[in-house]
């Protein structure tokens, strides 16, 4: 349904079949054992001296075990206890059975390249393990609050989540279409993934990036036969989308603190969830099948974002078909098409899900229940030979209601792009340019 994305670098190596994973040189290793075996895997540290690179932690009252006579050999660690391993020994090595399965490759890889560690995705890998990170404080107890605290501080952040267009229908159109901005953003702008620890420095960051599927209306009957993905009908695609939205806030909990954007059809979904929850769009169904797991996965009330981006978007569906504009016209029929697949025969369908008629944006509830002022970013190519600029312009236009450039409430605002309808996420380069603009504008 969706996918995660983060940095690319460094360059990784596959431990996914090893089995011990050797690193530090050959120094180090992880042995993972059989199910039936006493203990999930085995570390083994190296002696600790100057030229391996190891020293002694910050813990002032270690646990000390040692082999030598009279001295503790075993140790139990109580539940909820944070701690950490360290080889105190300068000439044998420590070896320690222990739960952890993922990050040890990693800290290598980075050692490796001479890059320090993201700690977003050290944050993963322990989040995943159930084992937080464990946080020198001055006391235990401080310790144990801020360790959980710590992993909250990514929700601070901002995430950036990413609705792919293709009509509702296009196969070949999915989540993996914002990968190129991902590697743009990642390459080019890396320094917008950078917290800071000045408390009075409030630039925002992005914490994580998530790009959504959603189940597809068919192109033919016999896409339907064939696919089951294939087979959804309005409202499926928004519950989907509500679907991941509402997965995301519960397993990261970033809340309302996250830009979606959208492109093409894409920025219709984006908007649809600004203009109402499941109860709305399943009220408005026109699906003849059974609503999908994506309806009754959970109850919960999706948070609305703080910026709406809609990338070469459509708006206004019925003008789309009835007066497509000269430029467009010939693609007049192919709009029909694949707008009753999506939502049925009833064109008061067709105007219920379209943006551009929502009464009146300023006093809309995604609008109202803001602390700050909500922001809709439009983006549109004149040079688009799929969807027409006017569909910008009837946007903003109902979006502002009469005001010049919106009010206290919600901010519009106008960036530019050139090319063909799918430049914009195929090259990437400008799509991660105006994802910069966007959190610039958080300030």
């Amino acid at each position: 349904m969706f996918s995660i994305f983060r940095a690319p670098s460094p360059t990784r190596t596959n431990n996914a079949y090893s089995n011990p994973v050797i690193y530090d040189g050959g120094l180090s290793s992880v042995e993972f054992h059989p199910p039936s075996s006493k203990s999930i895997m085995t570390h083994r540290l190296p002696p600790t001296n100057a030229s391996n690179g190891n020293g002694r932690g910050l813990d002032p009252r270690p646990f000390i075990l040692s082999s030598a006579e009279d001295a503790t050999r075993t140790a139990c660690i109580p539940a909820g206890q944070y701690h950490r391993f360290e080889n105190a020994s300068q000439d044998e090595d420590l070896v320690v059975d222990r739960l952890f399965r993922n990050f040890f490759g990693y800290l290598d890889d980075c050692k490796t390249a001479n890059t320090e560690p993201s700690l977003f995705q050290l944050l993963v890998f322990l989040r995943r393990a159930d084992t937080p990170l464990a946080l020198h404080m001055p006391t235990e107890w401080f310790g144990r609050i801020v360790r959980r605290a710590f992993l909250v501080v990514l929700a601070t952040g901002v995430w950036i989540i990413y609705i792919h267009g293709g009509a509702w229908r296009d196969p070949l159109v999915t989540a993996d279409s914002f990968i190129s901005t991902v590697k743009s953003l990642t390459t080019n702008h890396s320094s917008i993934f950078t917290t800071t620890t000045s408390p009075t420095d409030n630039k925002p960051f992005i914490a994580g990036m998530a790009s959504i599927n959603y189940s597809l209306t068919p192109k033919t009957a016999a896409n339907a036969k064939n696919d089951t993905s294939h087979r959804a009908k309005h409202p499926d695609h928004i519950l989907d989308v509500l679907t991941a939205l509402e997965y995301l806030q519960a397993k990261v909990g970033f809340g309302e603190k996250y830009v979606l954007m959208g492109h093409s059809c894409g920025a219709t979904l984006a908007l649809q969830v600004a203009m109402g929850g499941r109860e709305k769009w399943l009220s408005s169904s026109s699906s003849t099948t059974p609503i999908s797991n994506s309806s009754s996965i959970s109850a919960m009330q999706v948070k609305k974002p703080i910026v709406i981006v809609g990338l070469n978007g459509l708006y206004d569906m019925p003008t789309l078909i009835r007066s497509p504009g000269e430029k467009h016209q010939q693609l007049q029929a192919l709009y029909e098409e694949f707008t009753r697949r999506a939502f049925g025969d009833d064109e008061a369908i067709w105007k219920e899900i379209s943006p551009v008629y929502v009464e009146d944006w300023g006093k809309a509830e995604w609008v109202m229940e803001g602390k700050k002022a909500r922001q809709v970013v439009l983006v549109q190519s004149r040079e688009d030979s799929q969807v027409s600029y006017w569909q910008l312009g009837a946007m903003r236009k109902s979006l502002l209601g009469g005001e010049a450039n919106g009010n206290e409430a919600l901010e519009v605002k106008e960036l530019k792009a050139i090319g063909e309808h799918n430049d914009l996420w195929k090259e990437g380069t400008r799509l991660a340019e105006i994802v910069v603009d966007v959190m610039g504008n958080l300030m």
